[in-house]
């Protein structure tokens, strides 16, 4: 009787590894685009919470879809903080308050802040040529950036010759 249980036993390991071995396989480029990435994880100052964005391809759309979220550093459920506009460079600002980040409008990078409480997005700017890079001030009062300005009429042929 004991031989025929421990016969048993070893039959159901050598089944289940047989199992494991058969669903094993190389993996492929479809599995690579089909695996979720998260990415662009920011502490806020006061290390209350984690900004980050998730990405997956939509095979139907034969796209990437990156959605944005917001979790308690302490744990818990992460929950959606932006919309499907999105944005880039995001930055905490210096007393957590605010969340900046650009946005492209009308093919033009703008800066755009969000209350770290949740909310609308507000755009802060309407520069002609897009913003560049940007940096929040330790006060929290002020954001400065870089950005093109156009050619004088003068600059553009000096440089068109």
């Amino acid at each position: 009787m004991r031989k025929a249980i421990v016969a048993a036993a070893v039959l159901v390991v050598l089944a289940t590894s047989l199992a494991d071995a058969q669903e094993r396989r190389p993996m492929t480029t479809d599995d690579g685009l089909d695996m979720v990435r998260t990415s662009g994880a920011l502490m806020s100052p006061d290390g209350e919470w984690v900004f980050f964005s998730k990405s997956e391809l939509d095979w139907d759309e034969n796209e990437r879809k990156t959605t944005y979220y917001m979790v308690s550093a302490d744990g818990g459920d992460p929950f959606q903080y932006l919309g499907e506009d999105g944005g880039s460079a995001f930055q905490f600002s210096p007393k957590g308050t605010y969340l900046s980040f650009r946005r492209t409008v009308d093919k033009k990078s703008q800066i755009f802040i969000m209350r770290t409480s949740g909310g609308e997005a507000v755009k802060l700017t309407d520069h002609e040529h897009g913003i560049g890079s940007y940096q929040w001030t330790a006060d929290e009062r002020v954001i400065v950036f870089v950005a093109n300005e156009k050619r004088s009429e003068e600059d553009q042929k000096e440089w068109d010759a």
